[in-house]
């Protein structure tokens, strides 16, 4: 099984990151890391996972992004959810 995380280099993301190498031993080799800036990832990118840039101010990042990936461990804010959502509904009038 192939697990992602996105994003994947910020405090939650590398929390979650840590618990899934840690706590529930999940080989680096089945992950897909996705972050803005994935040079912050290089250490894992060593350790044998899959790092891949995505942004989500950059709609076209995401396309193929999460090929392959059986698992998907979003992490969004409230925040950003709610001012998107609002952009999206106000473009589309």
């Amino acid at each position: 099984m192939t697990i992602a995380i996105f994003p994947a280099s910020g405090g939650l993301g590398g929390s979650t990151l840590s618990h899934l190498l840690d706590t529930a031993k999940i080989e680096p080799s089945s992950l897909v890391l996705v972050a803005r800036y994935p040079e912050k990832l290089a250490n894992e990118k060593a350790r044998g996972a899959t790092i891949r840039q995505a942004d989500f101010d950059h709609p076209e990042t995401l396309e193929g992004c999460f090929e392959g990936v059986d698992a998907l461990n979003l992490i969004s804010y409230a925040s950003f959810q709610h001012e998107y959502r609002f952009k999206v509904s106000n473009n589309s009038s």
